[in-house]
């Protein structure tokens, strides 16, 4: 179901969106990912990505399966995980790479938001518990509404959001008081060499002694994702809203200052007496009413290659109801249309190194993959002359068996090794969609070899799903993400032998 909800700048217009066409669909990436609240990646060309977990507990994911071994472990420091605590975001500095610095955000024992950063080992492999330094504490009167993600900018600088302090209606009008760090977008400079951070010259109340310095925006209840476009460097923050209204609000590069509303404006409605004369509210750019969902995620504009029909979209989504949104632009117009109704309780997104889109699934504790599923630009179509036999040139002693159906379906019979050793045969049959297969796998069990042999004792239990591509008649590539232990990743295709008689996409 695709429906175009709301379109903000010009108030009421429903506009065409090229987002039409797009068939987003979400496949499992890593399955014990339980209480992910950030993904994130170091930027450093390790292709590693890393987990924070609500518990204090950082994980990191290398070729496509999560390492055994934390990489840092804060529980010590992390207070009370319930409710909206406990550790909430990770960022890696933009020079992570010489320097191994990274920064997580959380609330400690009390129930107060501190900003920590740490330094990783010469190889990357886990972060030193004893390097931390407090770069930024501050008390939360209440234990909901900590916000809680930190981004480093195109400019250096580190932001961070935080939420107006929490209960309902934000009671001590933190959001818009500029003496309180509470419902802003922080603006710092920690990688300069300060002890703890100095404050950029162009943040917008440097030199005032009525506002704190950090401030670079305000007026926000509980932005509950922040991210930076990679190709525009605008700022994109998804905003919880109280009764009635989420909302997306994008910050234009260098911006500082800017007011969002909140507690006078819910959205683009008052919600209090104070929006009437209100000078400086900065209006959403999209939103959403509470019969879509209750509780926005925000997400990541897509920027990478694999996908060409998303580049340009900004994915987000609702924690109630596992709804995801696509918000696109043109020009100056904004439309925003659900993509993909989940069963998700949508914590958080991420992004890799690629450019690549994941959810967290709060119910499952799963990681999705999101993909659109038309055709990758390059790939072919598939026909009946991909029947045959295909290895990996990378390594000996496993491939595929492919066979295409006459009911455009793909039977895919892969030879394989097993995580604990000896072999295996994985079996599925799925649909052919263009240049691709998406295919659901089981793997056998329980049979033995003739004589005695006996069909019943076999069981199929499922492994998991494989994906089929060609980029050209004699090559291609299956990515695959196993729910059975062998891991999540692609693996290069090669031809050994084809059907005679048949034409390459024919």
């Amino acid at each position: 179901m695709r429906t175009v909800f709301r379109h903000v700048l010009a108030p009421l217009l429903l506009v065409a969106t090229p987002l039409a066409a797009v068939d987003l669909r979400a496949t499992v990436f890593l399955t014990d990912a339980a209480f992910t609240t950030d993904i994130v990646v170091a930027g450093d060309g390790s292709n590693r990505m890393y987990l924070a977990r609500q518990d204090g507990v950082i994980r990191m994911v290398e070729g496509g399966r999560i390492r055994s071994e934390p990489f840092m472990d804060l529980r010590n420091v992390v207070g009370d995980n319930a409710d909206e605590q406990g550790l909430l975001s990770l960022a890696f500095a933009p020079n992570y790479a010489q320097r191994r610095t990274f920064y997580v955000y959380y609330t400690d024992e009390q129930g107060n938001s501190v900003l920590a950063r740490y330094r990783a080992s010469a190889d990357g492999q886990r972060g030193d518990p004893a390097s931390a330094q407090v770069v930024l504490a501050f008390d939360q009167p209440y234990p909901n509404h900590n916000g809680g993600k930190l981004q480093f900018g195109a400019d250096g600088y580190l932001y961070l959001s935080t939420g107006d302090g929490g209960s309902g209606g934000d009671p001590g009008n933190r959001a818009q008081s500029r003496v309180t760090l509470l419902g802003k977008i922080l603006r710092l400079d920690v990688e300069s060499g300060a002890a703890t951070y100095a404050i950029p010259p162009s943040n917008p109340y440097v030199g005032r002694t009525d506002a704190r310095e950090e401030i670079w925006a305000l007026g926000l209840r509980n932005p509950w994702r922040i991210a930076f476009d990679r190709a525009t460097n605008e700022l994109y923050i998804a905003d919880v809203g109280q009764n009635s209204t989420e909302e997306v609000n994008i910050q234009a590069p260098g911006m500082g200052g800017n007011n969002y509303g909140w507690r006078a404006f819910e959205g683009n409605s008052c919600f209090t007496s104070a929006c009437e004369g209100f000078v400086g509210h900065v209006p959403p750019v999209a939103t959403y009413g509470h019969g879509l969902g209750c509780s926005i995620t925000g997400g990541h504009v897509y920027r990478g290659t694999r996908y060409p029909g998303l580049v340009g979209t900004y994915l987000y989504g609702d924690y109630c109801s596992g709804r995801i949104f696509g918000l696109a632009r043109a020009g100056n117009t904004y439309s925003a249309t659900q993509l993909l109704d989940t069963e998700f309780a949508i914590v958080t997104f991420g992004v890799d190194e690629l450019g690549e889109i994941y959810v967290a699934d709060g119910n499952s504790g799963r990681i999705y993959a999101l993909s659109d599923g038309p055709p990758v630009s390059g790939g072919l179509a598939i026909g009946a002359a991909f029947t045959g036999a295909w290895y990996d040139p990378a390594q000996d002693g496993h491939g595929l068996l492919i066979e295409v159906l006459p009911n455009n379906q793909m039977l895919v019979a892969w030879y394989t090794f097993r995580p604990e050793g000896g072999q295996a045969w994985v079996i599925g049959v799925g649909p052919i969609t263009g240049d691709r297969a998406v295919i659901p796998m089981t793997i056998p069990a329980g049979g033995r070899f003739i004589p005695n042999f006996d069909p019943a004792t076999i069981t199929r239990p499922s492994w998991g799903q494989v994906t089929v591509r060609f980029s050209d008649c004699n090559n291609g590539t299956v990515d695959y993400q196993s729910t059975a232990g062998f891991g999540n990743g692609s693996m290069r295709l090669a031809r050994i032998t084809q059907i005679a008689g048949t034409a390459c996409g024919g």
